[in-house]
């Protein structure tokens, strides 16, 4: 398979994938369950913009990979009582204008930044001098928000993180030497968060969710696939 393959960059990468799937359905063993991560759109976006050419059409080629691998279950006579799920891990935003946020809280504070793009989570042994730091340098370094451990806990953050910020509008928070021009990683009241979520196959009722949580997404998808996930986050929809 590999000589079938032009190269690991995209959209190279992700059109290699729709054609391991459609090998997988066409042999004497399709799998039962299958995830496939297509990140052509994601890597346009960073690169040239959440509205660029290039993303549109990368978004083109995501429509046709995604159609091959359904055809394939068709041709593997497993449409009918296959279940699809496409879901997006997060919205984007262009934000070309980037502060290197780890580098200034080593050098101001000792603690350091984890950045998630529109957003960071902050660490060390001075998180109290990281806050003032940061409190007192909102616009320069382009904070919207802080929050704090409870405000974590209740966006169901990680259980390690005490103090995260958010970036405003334009503004992402970058390690040093990086530049993307479309990112995500903000907060939960930031319209570009909002993400797909579509659902179609045997038992599933047609209609409109009017909103959910991504940690709903896996617990759903166990549910409609008969499986257990004991230990996951949020609570299955009724579908």
């Amino acid at each position: 398979m590999g000589k079938k393959r032009e190269s690991i960059l995209q959209p190279h990468l992700d059109r290699y994938a729709a054609l391991l799937c459609e090998q997988l359905y066409a042999s004497k063993k399709p799998p039962d369950v299958l995830t496939v991560h297509l990140v052509d759109l994601d890597y346009m976006r960073h690169k040239y913009g959440v509205h660029s050419a290039e993303a549109r059409q990368a978004m083109e080629r995501l429509d046709e990979n995604v159609g091959r691998i359904v055809q394939a279950v068709k041709e593997a006579g497993l449409y009918e009582e296959t279940c699809f799920c496409i879901v997006s891990d997060h919205g984007q935003q262009d934000a070309p204008n980037g502060v290197y946020l780890d580098a200034l809280l080593k050098k101001h504070t000792g603690c350091r930044a984890q950045t998630l793009g529109m957003g960071a989570y902050v660490f060390g042994d001075h998180l109290q001098k990281a806050r003032k730091y940061l409190e007192e340098n909102m616009e320069p370094l382009g904070i919207k928000r802080l929050y704090n451990a409870d405000d974590i806990r209740a966006m169901q953050g990680p259980e390690n993180v005490q103090l995260a910020v958010d970036a405003r509008e334009g503004v992402c928070f970058l390690d040093e030497g990086k530049q993307n021009l479309g990112e995500h990683g903000f907060g939960l009241d930031c319209p570009q968060a909002k993400t797909l979520f579509l659902l179609k196959g045997p038992g599933i009722r047609p209609g409109t969710l009017p909103e959910m949580d991504l940690v709903q997404i896996a617990p759903t998808l166990a549910k409609v696939l008969g499986l257990s996930l004991p230990d996951a986050q949020g609570q299955a929809l009724e579908i």
